[in-house]
C-alpha cells in the first residue's frame, strides 16, 4: 500500500512546482528579471499552493485515525502521500525558483524545442486554449447550457451507481486457487485418494493449469475423532497453480472445472479463489457471504439453512454453499455411574482423563536429544480402542489395583452430532457460508423467507463488512469536506467564495460511474478511497483559479475580462497537474502488473474524476464568480 501510496504521489509531485513555473513564466511576461520574476511569481501563488496541500493532507487525515480495518488497510499509503506531497510543496518554494535562476543563461533545451513532437504539443496546446476561451465565453452570455450539461452529466453518471455490482474488496487474480474436498464421514484414506486423483486429471488436462498440490488427510488433534477411526482422512485440499500467462481467468478456470466434477451430494466440494490475500485476513474460511441464523432448536436451524441454501442456489446469488451444521460425525457418548464410580473411588475427572489418555495419549516426560527437548508420549495401540466394542472392553486401573471394563462403570453410546454448535450472544446460530457470484440483492430472498418465531437471518460476511467500511469512508468524506470548507473559508475571508469552491465536488462524479462499468470493475473500498482522494484535487483548481482572479482584478482590469483572462493563464498549471497525476496512475488502471487489481478502481475513479473536474470547472467556476463578483464592489472582494 506504501507503493501505491507513491504511486500515486509521484503524479501530485509536480502539482505544485507546476504552478510555481507558470506564475514565473507571467511575471517574465512583463520584462521583469529573472530574480524578481522568480521571487514575485512564487510569492504570488505561495498560498495558493500552500492551501492545495493542505487540502490533500486534510482528505487523508481522518484515514490515518481511523482505527478499524480501513485505517489499517490505507494508512500507510496515506502517509506516503502526505510525505511526499509536503516535500514537494518545500522544493516547489525554495528549489524550483532558485533552479529556475541558475539555469537563467543556458541553452540546452534549444534543440528539444524545435523537435516534432513539442512543436505538435504547443500547436495543440494553443489550439485547445483559444476553443477553451471561445467556450468559455459563450458559457458566460449563456450559462442555462452549461448548467443543462452538468445536470444532465450528473444523473447519467449516477444511473449507472445503480447498476453498478458491489463488493467489499476488489477481487485479484494471482493466478492460484484451492478446492477443498469433505468425502463422508469415517470415510477411509483410500476413497478420498480416490476423489483427489480423479480431480487431479481434470485439472491437469486444463493448458492454462501448470500444478496441482494435493494433501490428503489433515491433522486433527480430537481425540474423539481419533477413537471414530476417522482422523481427518475424509478432508483433502488441492493447490492448484496457474501458468504465468492463462488464456483464460482464475474464475473461468474454475467455473470450466467445477462443470466437469461431478459427484454423490454427500461428497462437499469448494472452490476457493486465493487471490483477495487481505480478504483472508478478514474471514480465513475465504467466505463472502455469510448469513447468521439465530435460534435454539438444532433440528429448526438446520432445516431453515437448507431452504435458504436452496433459495440462493436457485437464484444463482452465490456458490460452494455450506451451512455449520450439516456436517456430521459419529461420537460416543459416555454417561457415568456416579454410584458405581463412588463404591470404586474414582471420580468422573479421572475416567475421564484415562481415557483421553488411552485414545489420544499424554506427554509423560521429556528426553534431551542433541540439542533439543523431545516430549516422550504414552498412548495405547489405535487398533485397541478403534471400535465400541473395544472400548467398552477398556480397562479402567482402580486405586487398589484391580482393573475394571468401562461398561461396567458407564453407559456407552454411539451417536452422530454436528462436528460444532456455534453461539452468537444468547442464541444458537447455523452460518450459511458460500462465494458470492452476483449483484442480486440478498436482503430480498431473506425477507421472503418465512421463519418460525424466535429465529431470525443476520447478513454477515463480505457485506457486513462492506457496509461497515462504507460507513467509515462516508464519515472521512465528509468530514474532509468540512475541514476543507473551513480551510478555504479561513484563507480567502469569505464563506460565499469558498462555498462556490465546494461547488465543484460534484462535477468529479460525472463519468466515474459509467468508466466503472466500462472497465468492468465494481463500487467497492478502493474506489471509494479514489472519491475522498479527490476532493483534495479537485478543490486546488478552484482555489487556483480564484487568486489568479483576484491579482487579474488588482490590475484594474474589468469583470469580465479579469474572469476569462483569468481562465487562460490557469488552464495550463491545471492541465499539468491532472495530467501528471493522471499519466502516474495509467499503469495501475490498466494492471500492467499483476496484483494492480486491488488499485485500480481508485485509479479509474481518480482519473476520469479528474479528467471531468478539469473539463467542467474551468466553466462553472468563471460562470459562479462572474455573477457573484458582479454584484460586489471591488472593495469588498478585495
Amino acid at each position: 500500500m506504501s507503493l501505491g501510496g507513491l504511486a500515486l504521489g509521484i503524479g501530485m509531485l509536480f502539482d505544485t512546482s507546476n504552478v510555481v513555473f507558470s506564475s514565473i513564466e507571467r511575471n517574465l511576461t512583463k520584462r521583469k528579471s529573472i530574480l524578481e520574476s522568480s521571487v514575485e511569481g512564487t510569492s504570488e501563488v505561495a498560498g495558493s499552493i500552500l492551501s492545495a496541500t493542505l487540502t490533500t493532507i486534510i482528505v487523508f487525515l481522518p484515514i490515518i485515525f481511523i482505527k478499524s480495518f480501513i485505517g489499517i488497510l490505507f494508512s500507510e499509503m496515506a502517509i506516503a502521500i502526505i510525505l511526499s506531497i509536503s516535500i514537494s510543496l518545500f522544493a516547489s518554494v525554495t528549489i524550483i525558483p532558485t533552479l529556475y535562476v541558475l539555469f537563467e543563461n543556458t541553452n540546452f533545451d534549444s534543440k528539444l524545442i524545435d523537435h516534432p513532437i513539442f512543436a505538435k504539443s504547443a500547436d495543440l496546446y494553443q489550439t485547445a486554449l483559444i476553443t477553451y476561451e471561445k467556450k468559455l465565453i459563450e458559457y458566460l452570455e449563456r450559462p442555462k447550457k452549461l448548467f443543462s450539461i452538468l445536470l444532465t452529466g450528473i444523473f447519467f453518471s449516477s444511473i449507472f451507481l445503480f447498476i453498478l455490482p458491489r463488493e467489499f474488496m476488489p477481487t485479484v487474480d494471482n493466478g492460484e486457487f484451492t478446492i477443498n474436498i469433505e468425502n463422508v464421514p469415517n470415510s477411509t484414506l483410500n476413497s478420498t485418494t480416490g476423489i483427489a486423483e480423479a480431480i487431479e486429471k481434470i485439472l491437469l488436462s486444463n493448458k492454462d493449469i501448470k500444478s496441482v498440490i494435493s494433501k490428503i488427510g489433515s491433522d486433527n488433534d480430537d481425540f474423539i475423532a481419533k477413537v471414530n477411526g476417522n482422523s481427518g482422512t475424509n478432508i483433502a485440499k488441492i493447490r492448484v497453480i496457474l501458468v504465468s500467462n492463462p488464456k483464460h481467468t482464475t474464475t473461468e478456470i474454475i467455473e470450466e472445472v467445477r462443470r466437469r466434477i461431478s459427484f454423490t451430494e454427500d461428497i462437499r466440494i469448494n472452490f476457493d479463489a486465493n487471490g483477495d490475500i487481505i480478504g483472508k485476513i478478514l474471514d480465513p474460511n475465504g467466505s463472502r457471504l455469510n448469513l447468521e441464523i439465530h435460534g435454539e432448536d438444532l433440528k429448526t436451524l438446520s432445516t431453515i439453512g437448507k431452504n435458504l441454501i436452496d433459495k440462493l442456489k436457485k437464484e444463482q446469488v452465490a456458490t460452494d454453499l455450506r451451512n455449520s451444521l450439516e456436517t456430521k460425525k459419529n461420537e460416543y457418548v459416555i454417561e457415568f455411574d456416579p454410584i458405581k464410580a463412588s463404591s470404586l473411588k474414582l471420580t468422573n475427572d479421572y475416567i475421564s482423563q484415562y481415557v483421553k489418555v488411552a485414545s489420544y495419549g499424554s506427554n509423560i516426560s521429556k528426553i534431551k536429544y542433541q540439542e533439543d527437548d523431545l516430549n516422550i508420549r504414552l498412548l495405547i495401540k489405535k487398533d485397541s480402542i478403534d471400535n465400541l466394542n473395544k472400548l467398552q472392553n477398556l480397562n479402567i486401573k482402580t486405586p487398589t489395583g484391580e482393573f475394571i471394563k468401562l461398561s461396567q462403570l458407564a453407559n456407552i453410546q454411539e451417536n452422530t452430532s454436528s462436528s460444532s454448535i456455534k453461539r452468537s450472544g444468547n442464541s444458537r446460530i447455523n452460518v450459511v457460508q458460500g462465494n458470492l457470484n452476483s449483484n442480486k440483492s440478498i436482503d430480498s430472498i431473506i425477507q421472503n423467507m418465512k421463519l418460525p418465531l424466535g429465529y431470525r437471518i443476520k447478513i454477515g460476511g463480505e457485506s457486513e463488512n462492506m457496509e461497515k467500511s462504507f460507513k467509515e469512508l462516508l464519515f472521512a468524506f465528509a468530514l474532509a469536506s468540512i475541514l476543507i470548507y473551513m480551510l478555504l473559508s479561513s484563507q480567502f475571508q469569505s464563506l460565499k467564495l469558498s462555498a462556490i469552491m465546494i461547488c465543484t465536488i460534484p462535477l468529479m462524479f460525472i463519468g466515474i460511474f459509467p468508466a466503472l462499468f466500462l472497465f468492468g470493475k465494481s463500487f467497492n473500498i478502493s474506489a471509494f478511497l479514489g472519491l475522498v482522494l479527490l476532493l483534495g484535487v479537485v478543490v486546488d483548481n478552484a482555489s487556483l483559479y480564484y487568486e489568479y482572479l483576484i491579482i487579474s482584478l488588482n490590475e484594474s482590469k474589468e469583470l469580465s475580462k479579469a474572469i476569462i483572462e483569468s481562465g487562460k493563464i490557469v488552464f495550463r498549471p491545471i492541465l499539468m497537474n491532472n495530467l501528471t497525476t493522471i499519466l502516474g496512475l495509467i499503469p495501475v488502471a490498466f494492471e500492467f502488473q499483476k496484483g494492480a487489481e486491488f488499485q485500480s478502481p481508485m485509479a479509474i475513479v481518480v482519473i476520469i474524476g479528474l479528467l471531468s473536474s478539469f473539463a467542467f470547472s474551468l466553466f462553472l467556476l468563471p460562470i459562479l464568480f462572474f455573477y457573484i463578483l458582479q454584484k460586489q464592489k471591488f472593495k469588498t472582494i478585495k
